[in-house]
């Protein structure tokens, strides 16, 4: 499974100084210890971030002279005076803002990458959050996921009910995620989870998002998953309330709810959070693909071999990375050969059963629990139809 070029590599290409900088006040409150991530940044703590912000906020405002042919100073002393505009600008540095916080957080946490394998990923979206929410815990405070299955590319589409209508080129750039979990402070008395999606490639950014999930010690996932932040009130938090069913640990969420819009792509998420963190996960460290080749290039002569090592390099990530799930398949059938022939005649039909998450119990007197993923799988006859659910609901 070849590393793809993620969205903090198209950075370094389209907005190396962003990347840069970023990374500097990264590693600068990494070297002082700092905890991290980090809400909201002030001068002391990414002191290169204004400055620059406002280097881009004027890149913008001559993007918007030139398409409008008008002066600088003129879009400038326009101001508030044509909201097309105001919302081309604000739009654009609201982008630029987030890519800076998401690096800083990033580089913070030592700058970790997951790539999941397109298998996993499959049966992660067949799997249920039947966990509660204090077992949800990123091995960093700020981490990377890469995704590049089909089924994470058309349940993210799922949100802006776009699935239908992809073109080859979205489904062959990668979703680049950027995952973190801020511990409570002074105003709120729960974690908070936050993911920012961009899908891109070095052409086209495709799509991009953030969604932000209230980790209440009582919630299940399920719970936080629909997470209503107008519902927060003057307790900060004590009487939260969420749109989603108050299940029991282990109960099974009704299919109008699993599979809903847009929601589908965020329980990929937080399932693979809960995998790499689970008993038995399968996870393996690669060096970047990157590694060696400034190196080759320096100490090749032969123009033509030049050529080819600078191409491959432009076509590698410059990230090492966790690849996760390499040995996991997709969702498998269940052998129904074994099965009586009275059970048998009443499978019309193939389906999922989804999987979920055990507690196992480990540690001195066994009083410890640490998840187990039981994978989701196929029943029902081999030349039955399948009912492919994540599907059937658009």
């Amino acid at each position: 499974m070849k590393f793809p070029l993620n969205y903090y590599d198209m950075l370094l290409k389209a907005r190396p100084e962003i990347v840069v900088n970023a990374e500097s006040d990264g590693e600068d409150l990494r070297h002082n210890r700092h905890a991290g991530p980090i809400a909201v940044f002030e001068d002391e703590t990414a002191p290169r971030m204004m400055p620059t912000l406002q280097k881009y906020a004027d890149v913008i405002f001559r993007n918007i002279a030139k398409s409008s042919g008008m002066t600088v100073e003129q879009v400038k002393s326009l101001g508030g005076g044509n909201p097309e505009m105001v919302r081309y600008f604000e739009s654009h540095m609201d982008t630029v803002g987030r890519e800076y916080h998401s690096l800083v957080n990033f580089t913070l946490a030592g700058k970790k990458v997951f790539n999941f394998y397109d298998g996993l990923v499959q049966q992660l979206a067949n799997t249920e959050m039947n966990v509660a929410a204090p077992y949800l815990r990123l091995p960093h405070s700020s981490c990377m996921f890469v995704l590049t299955s089909r089924e994470a590319i058309e349940a993210m589409y799922s949100i802006t009910r776009e699935q239908d209508h992809l073109s080859e080129a979205q489904y062959s750039a990668p979703i680049t995620v950027f995952a973190s979990i801020f511990e409570p402070e002074q105003q709120t008395v729960f974690r908070r989870l936050t993911f920012v999606v961009y899908h891109a490639d070095e052409s086209a950014v495709y799509y991009e998002t953030k969604r932000s999930m209230a980790l209440i010690d009582e919630w299940n996932l399920e719970q936080a998953l629909h997470t209503d932040w107008e519902k927060i009130d003057e307790d900060r938090g004590s009487n939260f309330v969420a749109n989603a069913p108050d299940l029991a640990d282990g109960d099974t969420v009704p299919d109008e709810v699993f599979y809903q819009d847009g929601l589908l792509f965020f329980r990929i998420l937080i399932n693979a959070i809960l995998y790499i963190s689970s008993m038995h996960a399968e996870t393996r460290e690669v060096a970047s693909p990157h590694e060696g080749l400034d190196e080759k290039l320096k100490n090749t002569k032969s123009s033509l071999e030049r050529r080819d090592i600078y191409r491959e390099a432009q076509k590698s990530s410059r990230l090492p990375y966790i690849l996760v799930g390499e040995g996991v398949t997709e969702v498998q059938s269940e052998d129904v050969a074994n099965l009586g022939d009275s059970f048998r005649k009443k499978l019309s039909v193939r389906f999922i059963v989804r999987g979920h998450w055990r507690k196992q119990p480990y540690g001195t007197g066994r009083t410890e629990r640490r998840l187990q993923f039981i994978q989701p799988y196929l029943k029902g006859p081999e030349m039955a139809d399948l009912v492919n659910k994540p599907y059937l609901v658009r």
